[in-house]
């Protein structure tokens, strides 16, 4: 299993259905555009699992990494979502 993090508009688009299978409020046309936003305004990072036939992402995290002064460096899951199939 191997653990892609999304960097790019066409990352974001191969984890597309699963995105917006989670997110079903999201515009389909806009989606990547408010994702790359977050990414760069909002520290804001996702990942995803390619299916076994590499045709989709099964499975994607969004998440944010936060230096906190009580903790220290922590992960912050926004969304955990995996696909049905």
């Amino acid at each position: 299993m191997k653990i892609i993090k999304a960097k790019t508009a066409e990352d974001i688009e191969f984890a597309g259905e699963a995105i917006l299978a989670f997110w079903p409020n999201l515009n389909p046309e806009t989606y990547v555009e408010q994702v790359l936003l977050l990414m760069k305004g909002k520290n804001f990072e996702l990942a995803y699992i390619p299916s076994s036939d590499h045709e989709e992402a099964a499975a994607f995290v969004g998440y944010r990494t936060m230096n906190m002064l009580r903790t220290g460096k922590i992960i912050y899951v926004d969304d955990l979502f995996t696909l049905p199939e």
